[in-house]
């Protein structure tokens, strides 16, 4: 990749991804021009996320640049170079860098390499986090580990088996990539994974978070991808950990496949295992089994979606009506002192779990926000999932009752996760849930996908005014209220009280006092409102106020600070603009010095005179 920018350009603090190695080199400047890197070591990346949220800012979605004042109060080292012409920085693994460039024009060329410590960082932490953010993953890291595999033991078998100096890179990558193996067959695993259907998926990515398809997934054929749907076979595909989130396509009849059987991981993960005893004949090395593939603290993912997905099919097919819908969802039911008809709202079976000790319906939403607990970890306790698990017969109930669930709930109540940024090293029913959370998806995957139980429609880049409206989940439906708007001085603030609330006659206003204000109703709406709330209908109801508060004021209050919020942003914006133009100038200005430099070169060339040139010989 090739940058060129002039003094004052930037790229906001970010990792690289995938928790590549960047390398990037100088290869020409004018006028002085150069840039200054601020860089923070691998070990301090997990202090740098949780300073950035200090900051209002999310670092992975590299949308802050700090300023020099921030750095200097980081709680970490700040590492500070500048590079010129024929400077070459190399950028460590998961490292939180900034690049500002000063002066003039400077071209720079950069590139990436994955080396096992940049595997190693990506599946057991950065992959996680693009998986909740919708960020595409680019580098196929899964499908590298395995190649990796497959090319040192075809390497391995071609050299001779006394050439301990040949063989030895070649055992210690092995002895690298072999637990990352181990740790992608357990998150792809399944008990039944012999009667699902072998479908090729080499090349795939999942349609919802991007991330690459190595070997388990959840596939649609009735669905298509192309929004229009287009004539075109556009099936939809899945991954495991999207699918246990709650995403699926909207029929939501997706099927399990994988890529290729089982046996061949397995056989290939024993290989490199019988070549490195072979080598290391005093050390004792375990071999891949299926027996060895749930004692680890890896999320299990194609086993819980798999379970899920079956339990979402045996109720499709249920003749009953209400085993296919639950209870209301009842895990507010004391707030405010509200009676339980007032707070519940439907959910589907497969959304939620029935507490036998308080019988109560907590959806998965409501269950990660009061009590910091993942799905994954109510699936993982249902008396017909552990059954399947033992490769006994499963006795699915109409609902998820997960076993010991009420004494679960009950002692988390005051547990709820402080952590600014996700810590991997925890097991993973600790990080799981304060990683759905934490991080909200940054595009919009299309029409065709159905959001999450922990997606928030409103961190999409989905705008009415774009046009794309998409269909949320089945959820409650709120209105949401019109933020005020600046008018065309960006000074005065649009007053939206009378759009807001309409006055009706009341018995009440014979003298003592105005009539009260009543929401509009959903046949008063008007065509942008309902457009609105098909963009947020599966948002939650807001809660109703506490007694004896002073709504007035609250709503005075915050007004206040709401304009003096826009006031601030409208500053902000108007110094961007500011620069932008400066930046304008300068861009035009170079541009013509640089026709003007065309022009002469082709007027010497005709003449037959030496074209004159400041390039560097060598470039």
């Amino acid at each position: 990749m090739t940058y060129i920018g002039i003094g004052d350009t930037f790229t906001p603090g970010h990792k690289d991804l995938c928790g590549s190695v960047g390398q990037n080199l100088m290869l020409y400047a004018e006028n002085g021009g150069c840039s200054f890197w601020f860089m923070a070591a691998t070990e301090d990346a997990r202090e740098a996320g949780s300073y950035w949220r200090d900051l209002g800012h999310e670092l992975d979605l590299e949308t802050h640049v700090a300023t020099v004042d921030e750095f200097s109060k980081a709680p970490f080292p700040v590492y500070i170079c500048q590079q010129a012409v024929g400077d070459f920085v190399i950028v460590p693994p998961s490292s939180c860098h900034q690049v500002i460039n000063s002066c003039g024009l400077t071209v720079k060329i950069a590139w990436s390499r994955m080396i096992p410590k940049s595997l190693d960082i990506a599946i057991k932490g950065e992959l996680r986090i693009y998986q909740r953010v919708c960020r595409n993953e680019v580098y196929r890291t899964k499908t590298t580990v395995a190649v990796a595999i497959q090319n040192c033991v075809k390497e391995w078998n071609s050299r001779d088996s006394s050439d301990n100096d040949g063989l030895q890179p070649l055992a210690l990558l092995l002895l690298q990539l072999l637990p990352l193996y181990k740790q992608m067959m357990i998150e792809s695993y399944d008990v039944n994974h012999a009667s699902y259907l072998t479908k090729a998926l080499d090349g795939e990515s999942c349609h919802c978070c991007g991330a690459d398809v190595w070997q388990s997934a959840f596939v649609c054929d009735q669905c298509n991808i192309y929004d229009p749907p287009s004539s075109e076979v556009g099936y939809i595909v899945i991954c495991p950990p999207c699918y246990l989130d709650g995403r699926s396509c909207r029929c939501r009849t997706m099927q399990p496949v994988q890529d290729r059987p089982f046996a061949e991981l397995l056989e290939l993960g024993n290989t490199a295992l019988q070549l490195l005893s072979m080598y290391r004949s005093h050390d004792s090395i375990p071999v891949f089994a299926e027996d060895s593939l749930y004692a680890e603290n890896v999320p299990p993912y194609f086993r819980m979606s798999c379970f899920l997905h079956l339990f979402r099919r045996e109720t499709e097919l249920s003749n009953n009506k209400r085993s296919r819908q639950a209870s209301g969802c009842n895990t507010y039911r004391n707030l405010h002192i509200r009676r339980p008809d007032q707070d519940p709202h439907p959910i589907p079976t497969d959304s939620g779990a029935i507490c036998e000790g308080c019988h109560l319906t907590h959806c998965f939403r409501h269950t990660l926000e009061k009590f910091n607990i993942h799905c994954a970890s109510l699936l993982l306790r249902i008396p017909a999932y552990m059954d399947i698990q033992k490769g006994e017969s499963a006795n699915l109930k109409p609902s998820l009752v997960p076993h010991d669930w009420h004494r679960l709930h009950n002692s988390s109540r005051s547990s709820q996760s402080k952590e600014k940024y996700p810590s991997f090293d925890s097991t993973w029913e600790e990080w799981l849930p304060c990683l759905a959370s934490m991080y909200q998806p940054q595009r919009y995957p299309g029409s065709s996908i159905v959001l999450g139980w922990y997606d928030e429609i409103e961190s999409y880049s989905l705008r009415i005014n774009n046009g794309a409206t998409g269909r949320a989940n089945d959820r409650s439906r709120r209105t949401k209220r019109k933020k005020p708007q600046l008018s065309s001085s960006s000074s005065e603030l649009t007053s939206l009280t009378s759009d807001e609330y309409e006055p009706r006659p009341s018995a009440r206003t014979n003298g003592k006092g105005p009539a009260r204000k009543r929401p509009r109703t959903s046949k008063e709406l008007s065509s942008d409102d309902a457009l609105s709330m098909d963009v947020t209908k599966h948002i939650l109801p807001k809660r109703a106020p506490a007694p004896n508060v002073k709504r007035q004021s609250l709503s005075t209050t915050s007004r206040d600070d709401q304009i003096s919020r826009l006031l601030q942003r409208v500053e902000h914006l108007e110094r961007a603009q500011d620069v932008a133009r400066v930046r304008e100038d300068a861009l035009h200005e170079r541009l013509q010095s640089l026709e003007a430099e065309l022009s002469s070169i082709k007027a010497g060339t005709r003449t037959g005179e030496q074209p004159q040139s400041n390039w560097h010989s060598w470039y």
